[in-house]
């Protein structure tokens, strides 16, 4: 597995929110399950999502939401992530 850490993902207002991006160990592109958190998307339980969403060959992302651990911003619960959502996601289907 092949790990990028604290990917500086530029949101539509330049804020830069943290993503850690989990991608299986070979070239090319793969489907990709994206998921924000307000808990710190070091977690073990998202570690361990991620080694079986690679196992099956997908990508996993998992970012911290606005205002929350290494992303950058105000947390307001639940304001900020459609769009800042809706921008990881559109992140994400431009990577290689």
């Amino acid at each position: 597995m092949r790990h990028i850490w604290n990917a500086r993902v530029p949101m539509r207002d330049g804020v830069h929110i943290s993503a850690d991006v989990y991608l299986p160990d070979k070239e090319g592109a793969f489907p990709t399950v994206v998921i924000g958190t307000p808990y710190d998307n070091t977690m073990k339980s998202h570690v361990d999502m991620a080694g079986f969403f690679v196992a099956h060959e997908y990508a996993f992302v998992v970012y911290d939401v606005r205002g929350r651990h290494d992303s950058e911003g105000d947390f307001y619960p639940f304001f900020n992530e459609g769009q800042d959502g809706y921008d990881l996601i559109e992140w994400a289907a431009e990577q290689s």
